[in-house]
């Protein structure tokens, strides 16, 4: 969360430095007190490693990357949420 040109960036009032961080975690806490939305945020992308190829690894695969923020959620929300996004998927966890 930083000051960019890019428009997806949140602007919560400070410069972004690569030597060092200005946003400290109670800075996060504090904003989110003032003004929280319940979120959802998902990402299917592709993703590059710079390693050797072997029979088993490629230079790419895909990843899934989530974030939901809301209040009062738990682990057995998180292990819900993983279950039904596999049933959408096609496919069943074990116990589930």
């Amino acid at each position: 969360m930083h000051t960019n040109e890019r428009d997806s960036d949140i602007d919560v009032g400070c410069t972004w430095s690569v030597d060092e961080p200005q946003i400290k975690a109670s800075d996060i806490f504090a904003f989110f007190q003032e003004s929280f939305t319940p979120a959802k945020y998902f990402s299917i992308d592709r993703v590059f490693r710079n390693e050797t190829l072997d029979a088993t690894h490629l230079a790419e695969f895909h990843q899934i990357e989530g974030l939901v923020a809301d209040r009062g959620l738990t682990l057995g929300h998180l292990m819900g949420l993983i279950q039904e996004f596999f049933k959408k998927l096609g496919q069943s966890l074990p116990n589930g």
